[in-house]
């Protein structure tokens, strides 16, 4: 069910993923056109025991027996990238010392094997290439001097590669548009749980929480839209006021009070149609505005209301009896007045219900 969710939400909000990935491409060609390109050479090293100094082939599988340990090999690439190797290397190439921080050197040990790569980094190929195959020059020299017993040597000298390893506009514009559509995606998921969190409390702040149904000031609200939507249209309000509930409301523990008033607004919602629309115009008042009804369907409407509002209601199985007494007033909305002067009349009309034998007064405008 979450997931179905959570494709309407991206399906609702494909153009914030659209936008998202079109800035997410965007930032990565703007940062491809402003980055320098950095290129990579490998130069390839092996030590072996030194075959001079090798007489009998039991030496020489001792000496291979001691090659295992990495120590030597750690020892050998420490010197291959140490600063005395390095410096010495740009010396040679007439490179400037301001350059080393442009040319990024490491050695690793493959891996089961007595070969070291030498990896350099930089803004120029030609140049990194230069300087691998010299630092390897040195490096043996001083090596092979100091450590008669083993030798070092080029397996693969360095070769400089027209490709650079970054930045790569294939791979990096491919990411960002991986990245734009899950970012894309995120933020319609977030924006849609946010959007549902503000409709719930925009809704909340609108409910009566004791009855269940809008609040007076909503309701006015609603009933001003649809009157200046649908000006010409026949409605009829009404005001259902419980005057039994009035008289004892003030003694009521609060959740005996809840249970009177849901159960009323259960009542008026079993025999209203579903466009009608209920609220709570004060502590013992409902209100109710019928969209489409003329003033004798509306009468008889709320004398429906009245008869099932007339009788007992019983809270908590017999243990409390209560008689709501309903007082109704009623008018229609002849076209031309507004909402305030509408409001007037259905409260004069409640207001003459009190003194009525039925306890119900419908209100026309031409009595006004």
């Amino acid at each position: 069910m979450e997931l179905k969710l959570y494709f309407q939400s991206i399906k609702r909000s494909w153009w914030l993923i659209l936008i998202t990935i079109l800035v997410a491409v965007n930032i990565a060609i703007l940062v491809l056109l402003n980055t320098q390109p950095i290129y990579g050479v490998n130069a390839k090293f092996i030590i072996s025991p030194n075959s001079e100094l090798i007489s009998t082939q039991r030496e020489l599988v001792d000496s291979l027996d001691t090659l295992d340990k990495r120590s030597i090999i750690s020892t050998y690439a420490e010197i291959l990238k140490s600063n005395a190797i390095v410096s010495q290397t740009f010396q040679s190439l007439n490179l400037s010392a301001s350059l080393l921080d442009e040319y990024v050197i490491s050695v690793v040990p493959l891996p089961d094997t007595n070969v070291l790569e030498l990896t350099i980094e930089g803004p120029d190929a030609e140049v990194a290439a230069a300087i691998a195959n010299k630092n390897g020059q040195f490096a043996i020299s001083y090596m092979n001097n100091r450590y008669p017993v083993y030798r070092i040597d080029f397996v693969d000298f360095a070769e400089p590669d027209s490709t650079p390893i970054s930045p790569r506009p294939l791979r990096d514009i491919g990411l960002s548009l991986i990245f734009g559509l899950l970012a894309g995606v995120a933020l319609a998921i977030v924006r849609e749980q946010l959007a549902t969190s503000i409709d719930s409390l925009r809704l909340r702040s609108n409910i009566d929480s004791a009855s269940g149904v809008f609040n007076q000031q909503h309701f006015l609200r609603l009933l001003r839209q649809h009157i200046s939507h649908k000006p010409l249209e026949t409605l009829s309000v009404g005001l259902i006021k419980l005057n039994g509930l009035d008289e004892i409301i003030s003694v009521l523990p609060q959740s005996i009070e809840r249970r009177i008033l849901q159960q009323t607004t259960q009542v008026l919602k079993e025999q209203l149609r579903g466009n009608d629309i209920v609220g709570r115009w004060d502590k013992s008042t409902f209100s109710v505005y019928l969209p489409s009804t003329p003033a004798k369907a509306a009468k008889s409407t709320f004398e429906r209301i009245q008869e099932y509002l007339d009788t007992t209601m019983r809270i908590n199985g017999d243990q409390l009896a209560v008689e709501l007494d309903p007082h109704i007033g009623i008018t229609v909305l002849d076209g031309t007045e507004s909402v305030g002067e509408l409001v007037d009349r259905v409260i004069d009309a409640l207001d003459q219900a009190a003194n009525q034998d039925s306890h119900l007064v419908l209100s026309h405008p031409s009595e006004t």
